[in-house]
């Protein structure tokens, strides 16, 4: 829910407890998620390789869950420094492996992350990658990714100047999942909120109230 602090020190005490009982799995998984939860605050690309490195010798080559999430921060690890064709490659990368062995919400990860790379660089099939993020989410119950995935599409008609459609993806993005810091300057739709002024926490609030259909529905111009 985007309280980085407290799952820092959650994910920290148990990497500590399974360090200290000699059980590689959870270790590896909890510096897996420490990895990823570094990209996330945007600050923390040192120390998001140190922990990706350190998960990578630990983890099980047989493990698919666990080698999903290796090749996914893998992904997110570029995004974080600023290569996004690197990122785009090793996304899809994630979502090839996941595929072949049937990781649904890997899959659906490893095209949150692309969409990422994509608006930072104006891929022109941004818009069809955050549609199949936000469907394969939709499908597997994934809330919270879905609402990422529909901040891409809120960002996607902020950047073609429809505003209310912005404004009411945005409410309906933020129902389901808080902006991560490193996408706060490139997710935030500015331009609706200069374009709508007192009216945009309305529409807002109004997209709030949008099931997923109707998010879907509204972002292809339904």
């Amino acid at each position: 829910m985007g309280d980085l602090a407290a799952a820092e020190r959650l994910l920290e005490r148990g990497r500590l407890v399974a360090q200290q009982a000699g059980v590689a799995k959870p270790e590896a998984f909890c510096l897996a998620h420490l990895a990823q939860l570094y990209c996330f605050r945007g600050t923390g690309a040192a120390e998001a390789q140190r922990a990706l490195e350190a998960a990578e010798r630990l983890a099980d080559p047989d493990d698919i869950q666990l080698q999903a999430h290796l090749l996914l921060d893998s992904a997110l690890l570029r995004f974080a420094v600023g290569d996004m064709d690197a990122c785009i490659s090793a996304a899809d990368t994630c979502m090839e492996y996941s595929r072949q062995t049937g990781i649904a919400t890997y899959e659906q990860a490893g095209h949150l992350v692309r969409g990422w790379a994509m608006l930072a660089t104006g891929h022109p099939d941004a818009l069809t990658n955050a549609l199949r993020a936000a469907r394969i989410a939709a499908d597997v119950g994934l809330r919270m990714q879905l609402g990422i995935a529909l901040q891409q599409l809120a960002r996607l008609a902020d950047s073609k100047d429809d505003a209310a459609r912005a404004a009411q993806l945005w409410g309906a993005a933020l129902a389901r999942a808080p902006v991560w810091p490193v996408c706060q300057d490139m997710l935030v739709p500015r331009q609706a909120q200069q374009s709508l002024a007192d009216r945009f926490d309305a529409e807002m609030s109004h997209g709030a109230e949008l099931d997923a259909e109707q998010a879907f529905a509204l972002a292809i111009g339904g």
